[in-house]
């Protein structure tokens, strides 16, 4: 930064350097201040500092905007790069430069806050400021927007088209600097032309071709395709969700380890970044359990029994909790099964060696109601009830006529759950086992 910045905003400021008194500040006051912009003409940028913060300290007003300005640039060495990286105080630059800005509205000092709110990693902040900066004509903080957004960096999306517009409004400015204009024209001009070439090659691109053989594993039009996805290229617009779905593929392909195929198999799983593909989240799976750890096989079974394979997955959970250590989740999970099977001995058996508790006791009560109502005389349970006769009892579920009620003559399904309650909703997808016994659920099916 040249003494031409702040001899502008000394000018800008309507401060002058010479004399003793002025308007608000005191003989000593002025004193500091002659003592700073002596050092700083000296290019004595050290002792510049100490007088600066001298002056603010006893606080001096006239100088105020001036002095806060160059101590805010000073910090973040822009003061004819004065500063070692090794001692830049974004921290105290955005500090100063706050309240230089909040006396007067300066496009070069909205820069500069840019500058060290990036430093003091703000970049969110950093490109508001620039965005200030530009919206009162600084060419500099324009041609920096343009930039970030023709390449998608810095935060910002990339997004040619808003590049262009900046430019543009740069140039339809009343206010606009002339000796900055032909720099803004270059600028546009090499934009315009890149956005014709781009068009041309993003003709002769497929993105659903290169996306099947990414799928198929083919790592260049993987690594294309992670590229265009980061930062948006050929008129394909950024997409993070996508970005993240290919870095998934390419590790999984390239590192061949499990928990990258495991990963890959959530994302096929549930279409993160993708649509939704059972048949390769299968594949991952299997492929992790292959190499993996039991966790990668308890994903493996819980996929299966839950993606319409339940024999495999019975059969993978059997295996796991068969082994020495006797998987929790897997044991469990059998005991499940072969309640809904109405295997009530095996399904214990499996609650006993999955060490859960509640799940032991929540079995053995069932299985106790279930070997009661087995003995129950069918034609007690029909005379017990004018409402309804049994026609048969298979597994959870009772099939019975209705007597009476609204439902008189029609077939109705009773069941019952793991909990010993009862539900007059077996055909629901969603079953309310909302009734504590058996005749009230057929009260309210045939009601």
């Amino acid at each position: 930064m040249s003494r031409l910045f702040i001899a502008a905003l000394l000018i800008f400021g309507s401060i002058t350097c010479t004399g003793i008194a002025y308007a608000g500040d005191t003989e000593k006051q002025g004193q500091m201040f002659d003592r700073f912009w002596a050092a700083y003409g000296n290019k004595d940028f050290r002792r510049a500092q100490e007088y600066a913060n001298e002056y603010i300290e006893s606080e001096g007003k006239d100088k105020r905007y001036v002095v806060n300005a160059w101590l805010g640039v000073y910090w973040i060495g822009q003061i004819e790069n004065s500063l070692p990286a090794n001692r830049k105080r974004p921290e105290l630059a955005i500090r100063y430069l706050e309240k230089a800005i909040a006396e007067k509205p300066d496009a070069m000092l909205y820069r500069m806050l840019s500058d060290a709110l990036a430093l003091h990693g703000k970049e969110d902040l950093a490109n508001t400021m620039l965005r200030e900066a530009a919206n009162l004509g600084d060419s500099i903080s324009v041609l920096r927007l343009a930039n970030y957004a023709e390449n998608g960096i810095r935060g910002n999306a990339y997004n040619p088209t808003a590049a262009l517009e900046l430019l543009d409004g740069w140039l339809k400015r009343e206010d606009r600097d002339p000796k900055a204009e032909i720099t803004i024209l270059n600028a546009k001009k090499r934009l315009v032309q890149k956005a014709e070439k781009m068009a041309d090659i993003a003709k002769s691109i497929d993105i659903a071709a290169m996306e099947r053989q990414g799928h198929d594993g083919d790592l260049s039009a993987i690594s294309k395709l992670i590229g265009i996805y980061h930062v948006g290229r050929y008129g394909i617009a950024a997409d993070e969700g996508k970005y993240a779905f290919w870095l998934k593929v390419f590790t999984a392909n390239s590192q061949k380890t499990a928990s990258g195929y495991s990963a890959l198999a959530e994302a096929y799983k549930t279409g993160q970044g993708t649509h939704v593909d059972t048949m390769r989240a299968r594949r991952y799976f299997e492929l992790a359990a292959s190499i993996g750890d039991v966790d990668d096989r308890v994903h493996l079974a819980a996929f299966e029994l839950t993606h319409g394979n339940r024999e495999s997955g019975k059969k993978l959970s059997k295996n796991l909790c068969d082994q020495s250590t006797k998987n929790s989740w897997a044991c469990a999970t059998l005991s499940r099964i072969y309640v809904e099977e109405n295997d009530f001995p095996t399904a214990l058996a499996y609650a006993k060696r999955s060490g859960n508790e509640e799940l032991v006791r929540v079995i053995k009560k069932a299985f106790s109601e279930r070997e009661q109502q087995m003995t129950t005389p069918l034609n007690d349970l029909s005379s017990s009830d004018s409402f309804f006769s049994i026609i048969s009892i298979s597994g959870g579920k009772t099939n019975i006529r209705c007597l009476k009620g609204l439902n008189k003559g029609r077939e109705r399904q009773i069941c019952s759950n793991e909990q010993g309650k009862w539900s007059d909703n077996c055909d629901s997808l969603i079953h309310y086992f909302h009734h504590n016994s058996f005749a009230k659920a057929v009260e309210n099916a045939c009601e």
